[in-house]
């Protein structure tokens, strides 16, 4: 709902690749808490603002991200998955600390079972720090081994003009004389 809303205010029409995307968004916010005892109306709380806060990643915050820091982002992954995720983490927190009244089934919040609802609620949001920790110093090595120069990185990244400038000059004139008419034309336009 909060996507089709953005989607409503930035295109002035539903656009389904937000729809979509805030869809999965929903899905990946409310796994973290999916087995903990929760209403509807907190699960569909959690998919709104996972949801809306997606569709305004993919249209806001990747751009400015690719301008500033050259953060190249292709398949969304940060506004799909990184965003919905934590967003995920903290409401499974919240979950827990909702769910120490539950005292049926598997809930018992008593350290026999499980850590007491404070403590595990507290682990939860240890367990964000550290996984943001972590993707920012592997993402941060991984980049750096990436544009070292044993891989020798391109000069210009997702340029074609490489592949397609001056590509007679690289026949030599035995090549060129191979072909049909039609190409044998095309060729001798290109010299």
């Amino acid at each position: 709902m909060g996507a089709a809303l953005l989607a409503r205010i930035y295109y002035g029409k539903l656009e389904m690749t937000i729809v979509m995307n805030a869809t999965l968004a929903g899905g990946v916010a409310i796994g973290t808490s999916s087995d903990i005892w929760t209403s509807p109306a907190a699960a569909m709380w959690v998919g709104l603002i996972a949801g809306t806060w997606s569709a305004f990643g993919f249209e806001k915050i990747g751009p400015y991200l690719a301008e500033k820091i050259n953060l190249q982002d292709t398949c969304g992954v940060n506004s799909l998955h990184g965003m919905p995720g934590i967003i995920g983490g903290i409401a499974s927190a919240l979950a827990v600390i909702s769910a120490q009244s539950v005292t049926t089934g598997k809930y018992k919040f008593e350290e026999a079972y499980f850590p007491a609802g404070n403590q595990q609620a507290a682990r939860q949001i240890y367990a964000i720090i550290v996984t943001l920790l972590m993707a920012l110093a592997s993402g941060n090595l991984i980049g750096w081994i990436a544009k070292s120069d044993i891989f020798s990185p391109p000069t210009v990244l997702f340029k074609d003009d490489d592949h397609f400038a001056n590509v007679v000059e690289r026949y030599n004139d035995e090549q060129r004389k191979c072909g049909n008419e039609d190409v044998q034309e095309e060729i001798k336009e290109l010299e």
